[in-house]
Formats: structure tokens, sequence, C-alpha cells
């Protein structure tokens, strides 16, 4: 052994020597680290639970003795390649490497053709580095990390970290859920509303039986998809009903929400979150997004009772006032109290005379019912009187009764909610869409129903069902689990269907318009990312596209959880990485 070969190899050995040093101290460390942070009970079923542990039992295993038996291990074998002098050969197709990655195989990718062999996509080590770096830093290295970043032409992949890994999703499942919607219902699907009555109209106008409003999914009766008035369309509705000459009801006026099956929540939402606006309750018969708002102002004079309104205005919603108004002060103190289960609300506290007061929305009980009796109230303004009451009506009557149509309202097309789901991350219409979706394909207006044409639509994408488990189809539910995979692998699927420029146009942009307005701009990444936001208490993410300055669109998804430095950091990281791809 020549004295050059001998001074490489002891200069190796140091290195070697250092560096194993530094991994015996810190692999307890990162052992701890990984079982506080892992989350174990997120796992669908026990299958995944045991393969989980499984593919990171090797962290639990590793110990001081372990660490210095593989790294004598490693410079014995490095010494010999040393003193034989040669050049290891790239491992074979039936080789070690072979079997380790067979051992836990990655999905199948669709196979690029062979213009993409020629073009030389491959995953870029430079970007690599960058994005690792970026990742590793003492900032960002306190999460969990999984992105995938593929070429739509092709499939090649680009970038990955963790793509395997399962992590909350948050509101990009709403990626899955509008693609499928489009896949299946295509943009131009329109919902439709139907009234009509049961029982026998008199000539006189009597209407001795009930009216009936059967909701079909439409989640913009309030004209909240278009310009005019909230009431215009239930206007039009008691216009036909005066049209059809009925004058008396003498029966109820029903909402009936039996389209979809009766479950106001997605699977999996946090109770916490119900009285909150961004989780209304979910219902084929909509309106105002099934929501209220209460406003507070104070009164005229100091002493007296401060007031209150409601809108949309209804006969529904009962308000108990018990706020004073009291001299000038620097802000108002006041309080709402409902329990969830009726239709009522106290609201109290104090408000200065020269304050704005407050405004807050509440979510309502039963949306169906909630529709009805604005109907009610659109009714009696035309002059026809109801005998009866208000009902809603959760399950289609199984006694045979024929419904005699007077009228049919057809919404604008699926596109345009589309575009709310996407741009705004509304919530009760994705939930609307998964629903709608179920009952029109496979005859079950249900969560699970939409869901099972969501799965279809993966499968048809390549993507192995094991890498996603979803549970609703806004991503409120932190029971959601994907991988960064799954989402590369749909995105650059339906870059070849025929609706993927609505798709595409649905989604915000950065630095443009949507929940992106007010990122990436005056970066590489503005104008040229569009992608779907999400955000829950432990999670961040933005899965989308990217178009690089070379004109390579790239599909990508990027999800961050259990973060310990705030969603604005973790948003910075996620816009950083979207520079870097941009500026390829």
């Amino acid at each position: 052994m020549t004295r050059p070969l001998l001074a490489s190899l002891s200069r190796k050995m140091r290195v070697l020597s250092y560096w194993f040093v530094r991994l015996r101290k810190m692999a307890p460390a990162r052992i701890r680290r990984t079982l506080r942070t892992r989350p174990w009970n997120r796992f669908p079923s026990d299958r995944l639970r045991k393969g989980h542990r499984l593919s990171y039992g090797w962290r639990l295993r590793l110990s001081r003795a372990g660490v210095l038996g593989l790294s004598a291990a490693i410079s014995i074998g490095l010494a010999l390649w040393v003193g034989t002098g040669s050049t290891p050969a790239p491992p074979s197709p039936t080789g070690p490497a072979a079997v380790e990655v067979a051992a836990d195989p990655p999905p199948a990718a669709p196979s690029p053709p062979p213009a993409i062999a020629e073009n030389n996509r491959r995953p870029d080590p430079d970007l690599a580095r960058k994005i690792d770096a970026l990742l590793d830093s003492k900032r960002y290295r306190r999460a969990s990390w999984g992105v995938d970043v593929r070429y739509v032409d092709g499939g090649a992949v680009l970038y990955s970290r963790d793509p395997l890994k399962y992590f909350i999703p948050a509101s990009n499942v709403k990626v899955f859920t509008t693609t499928a919607v489009l896949d299946r219902l295509g943009p131009n699907f329109r919902f439709e509303t139907r009234l009509g009555y049961e029982g026998q109209l008199q000539e006189n106008g009597v209407l001795t039986g009930d009216l009936v409003l059967i909701g079909g999914g439409d989640p913009g009766l309030a004209n909240n998809l278009g310009s005019g008035p909230i009431f215009q369309h239930l206007d039009n509705l008691a216009q036909e009903v005066e049209r059809a000459g009925i004058r008396l009801i003498q029966g109820d006026v029903v909402g009936d929400d039996s389209f979809f099956s009766y479950a106001p929540h997605g699977r999996g939402w946090n109770k916490k979150d119900l009285e909150y606006h961004y989780a209304p309750r979910v219902s084929a018969l909509s309106f105002y997004d099934n929501l209220l708002n209460l406003v507070a102002r104070p009164g005229r004079r100091t002493g007296q009772p401060i007031r209150i309104a409601s809108y949309p205005s209804n006969s529904l919603f009962q308000l108990v006032n018990m706020g004073t108004t009291v001299a000038d002060g620097p802000q108002a103190t006041g309080y709402l109290y409902r329990s969830l289960g009726n239709h009522k609300a106290v609201i109290g506290g104090q408000i200065p005379v020269n304050s704005p007061g407050w405004t807050r929305r509440i979510t309502m009980e039963d949306p169906a019912l909630y529709t009805a009796t604005l109907l009610r109230d659109r009714l009696r303004k035309r002059g026809i009187r109801v005998g009866g009451s208000v009902r809603s009506r959760h399950v289609a009557p199984s006694d045979g009764v024929e419904m005699q149509e007077i009228y049919v309202h057809v919404s604008p097309p699926l596109i345009e909610v589309i575009f709310r789901v996407n741009r705004e991350s509304h919530n009760l219409y994705a939930e609307i869409l998964l629903r709608t979706l179920g009952a029109v394909v496979k005859g079950r207006g249900s969560d699970s129903g939409g869901l099972e044409v969501v799965y279809e639509l993966l499968r048809e994408a390549g993507v192995p069902l094991r890498l996603t488990d979803l549970q609703d189809g806004s991503g409120l539910s932190e029971q959601n689990l994907i991988t960064p995979r799954a989402q590369s692998m749909l995105l650059k699927h339906v870059a070849g269907k025929s609706f993927f420029p609505f798709f595409l146009g649905s989604l915000p942009v950065a630095g443009r318009n949507g929940t992106l307005r007010g990122r990436m701009g005056g970066t590489p990444a503005a104008n040229r990312v569009f992608a779907k936001t999400g955000t829950l208490s432990n999670a961040i993410t933005l899965g989308g596209y990217v178009q690089s300055r070379s004109s390579e669109l790239l599909a990508f998804s990027i999800l961050v959880n259990d973060h310990r430095f705030g969603h604005h950091n973790a948003r910075r990281g996620i816009d950083r990485i979207c520079s870097l791809l941009a500026k390829r």
C-alpha cells in the first residue's frame, strides 16, 4: 500500500470517527423526538400502524453499541476498498440495493415516454441540495416536512422528501374533492331545487296539504354565487306558488333535504369547531351558507338596552336581549351565549354609546328548517297564508305520497362552486360537493359515497389506496391523512384531463388572487404558482402546480405538520421552496 494511499485512508478514518462520535451522542435525542412527535394514533388501521412501526423500528433499536458496531463495520469495509484501490461497481438490478427498495416499494408512477428520457428529466441534485439545506436549517428542522415534485409531462420525480409519510393535509383535501367532482360530473353540472305540494289544490286556491321544497344540494339559493338581492331566488319560488293559484296552505311548509344522508357534520370534525362559521351544518337544502349574522349596536342614550338584529331576518331564531348601553368607553364588552340544539341565543354585556358595536356569525342548527322558514316569510309578504307550521324532513317519505311539481330552480354551473371552494377554501361547499358526488354517482348522498368515487379516481391515477385515508371533503377533519406522493400523482394525472383548464383556473395564483393573494409577491414564484392552501392548528400545506422559467409545468405537494415555529414561518418556508422551483 503506497504512502499517498495510507494518508488518504488516515484522513477518511478521522472524518468517519468524528461523525460517528457525533451520531452516537445525537441518536438518543433524535429517538426521543421521534417518539414524541410521531402521530401514532392517526393511522386508519392496525395494518398501517404495524407497517409504520416496521418502517421506523430501526430508530427504536438504535443504541450506542449499535452505532459503534455500525461505524466499525463501515470503517473495515472502507479500508478494504481503499486497500484494493478499486472503484465500486454500480449495483446490479438483482443486488442488495434492489432488494432494499423492494422491501418498501414506492407507488408505481406512469412510465415516462421516450421523449422524457431523451430530455434527461431526472432528480436535480442542485435543487435537492438547496431545498434540503433550507429544511434542515435551524428554523425549519423542528417540523415534519413532506415534499414531492414531479414533471407533469411524463411524471418523472424531480425532488422528494418523505414522499410516503403520512401528513394531515388540511384544506388540500379539497384538491381531491374538486378533481373527482369535475371528472365525474363535469364543469357544467347544475343543481336542481324542486318546489311542489303534497295534497289537493282546490279551485278556490286552498291547498289541503303541504308545500314542499326539496333541496338538491344547491349552495347558492341565497344568490351568493351571483349578484342581486339575497332573497331573489326565494321570492321567485314564492311567485311561482302564487302563479299556481295557491292562496292558503292549510298544511305545513316542509324543507326536505333527504337528497343527502342526514349527517350535519363531517366525519372527524372537532366539536369545538361546530359553533364557528367555518364549520356550518351540511344539508342538501341550504341558505346563506347556513349562517346567521347577529348585530349588536348601542342604544341612543346611556342606560337603554342595546339594539340587536339578525340577518337574514327570519321568524325562526329567537334573541334574548340582556345588554345595556353605557357611557363613552374604550371598547364594547359583550357576550353571546347559545346552546347547540336549539334556535335561541342570549346577547348581553355593555356597549358604549359611541361604539360601533359588534357582529357575530353563528351556525344554524337545522338548515332545511331555516330555509323553509325563510320561504314561509316570503310567502306571507305576498299575502299567501300558511295555516300549519314549518318543519324539516331529513328522510324521504315511504308512504308513496306523490308530489305535484310547481317549479324547478336550476343553479349556475358547477364550475362557479369549484372556484369558491378552491380560491376561498369554502368548507361547506366542499362538503356539499362530496355528498352530491355520492348521491349522483353512487346513489348515496353521504361522505362514504362521495369518497368511494374519489378513491376510484385515485386508482385511475395509479395511486395505491394505502397512501390516503380521507374522512371528509373539506379537510376540516384532523383524521384525514395523505402522503405527498399521492397528491402529486393525482395532480399529474388530472393535468391530462379535459377539465384541467377549469381546475387550473380555479386554483389561487401566487401574489394575485384567492388565499395566495398576499403570498410570494415580488418573488420568482409570483404569477407562476397555482395551488391550494391548507391550514389547521398543526398543519400548513400547499399543493398544485408551478411553471418554471424553462416553461416546464411541475406538480407539487408540500405538507408541514407538527411545526413549532408558527404558521407564518411555515408559509415562508413553503414559499421559498416554490421560488426555487419557479427559478428552474
